[in-house]
């Protein structure tokens, strides 16, 4: 995690550390979680506003609210005019939902369904490659999580 020197220096006195060196990872990463935590009670815990307002600055994020007039979170992602802050959100979200799939089993199955059922796919369909089904080719799961994330990101729940 990396902070900017003026935002670490203001962290630092908010959590009255009195030494600290933004080249040593571990200040990095408790400097890093403290502002991350701020931003998300900042903003109710929205995540999305959360991680936009760690990267491109809570004050930019609270001009955007106000400046954009959008509701949408998905609309509201792209109306924003910094390429970095999008690319961004993009990226951590996109990764949240990778992690849902690798490190909590018992939801990856119920996603494929869920998936295959809106886009027409059988549960006995088969992988022209392998013969594997939905759940045993990685090939198909991996192309039904990025659709199911790019499905998540126009309904805005990523």
């Amino acid at each position: 995690m990396q902070v900017m020197p003026g935002t670490s220096k203001w962290i630092a006195q908010r959590i009255n550390l009195k030494q600290y060196n933004t080249e040593n990872p571990d200040d990095n990463i408790q400097l890093g979680t403290w502002f991350l935590d701020y931003t998300h009670g900042q903003y109710k815990n929205n995540s999305m506003l959360a991680v936009a307002s760690y990267n491109a600055g809570p004050g930019n994020v609270s001009k955007w609210l106000t400046t954009l007039g959008k509701s949408d979170p998905d609309e509201f992602v792209e109306a924003i005019p910094f390429g970095e802050t999008k690319g961004y959100i993009r990226q951590v979200f996109g990764n949240y939902w990778n992690y849902m799939r690798l490190y909590n089993p018992e939801i990856s199955p119920r996603l494929i369904l869920v998936l295959m059922r809106m886009i027409g796919y059988s549960p006995t369909m088969r992988c022209h490659d392998c013969s594997w089904s939905p759940f045993s080719c990685s090939r198909i799961r991996s192309t039904l999580f990025s659709m199911l994330v790019n499905l998540l990101r126009m309904v805005g729940l990523s």
